[in-house]
C-alpha cells in the first residue's frame, strides 16, 4: 500500500523529466560507446577529434581526424633524421687499407 502512495506522489511531470534524463543518458553511453569502437577500429585518428553528439556528427568527424594524423604523421616523417642501420660509419677510402693505412686510420678513429 505504501508503494502506491509513493507513486501516486510523483507527478506525471516529473517522470518525464525522469524518462527524458535517462534518455539523454542512454543516447550519451551508446554514442561514447560507438566512439570506442571507432577508435580501436581506425588507430590513423587523433582521438581528440573524433566526436559528436549523434551518429552522423560522430561520422562526419573522422576523416577531419584522419586528415589531421596524416598531416602529423607527414610532419614527424620530415623532421626525423636519416640515420643508416646499425649506424654504420663511413668505409675508409682504399688505399688505407694496407696495414699501415689501417693503423694511421684506427689511430685516427681512436682519437676523436
Amino acid at each position: 500500500m505504501d508503494d502506491a502512495v509513493v507513486d501516486m506522489d510523483i507527478a506525471p511531470e516529473q517522470e518525464s523529466d525522469d524518462a527524458v534524463a535517462e534518455d539523454a543518458r542512454l543516447r550519451a553511453e551508446s554514442i561514447q560507446i560507438v566512439r570506442d569502437l571507432i577508435l580501436k577500429a581506425h588507430p590513423d585518428l587523433v582521438p581528440e577529434l573524433v566526436g559528436g553528439e549523434t551518429i552522423a556528427q560522430l561520422m562526419a568527424s573522422l576523416e577531419p581526424a584522419r586528415e589531421a594524423y596524416r598531416r602529423l604523421v607527414d610532419a614527424v616523417r620530415s623532421a626525423a633524421p636519416v640515420v643508416p642501420a646499425g649506424g654504420a660509419s663511413a668505409v675508409p677510402p682504399i688505399e688505407l687499407l694496407t696495414a699501415d693505412g689501417m693503423i694511421k686510420h684506427a689511430l685516427a678513429q681512436a682519437r676523436k
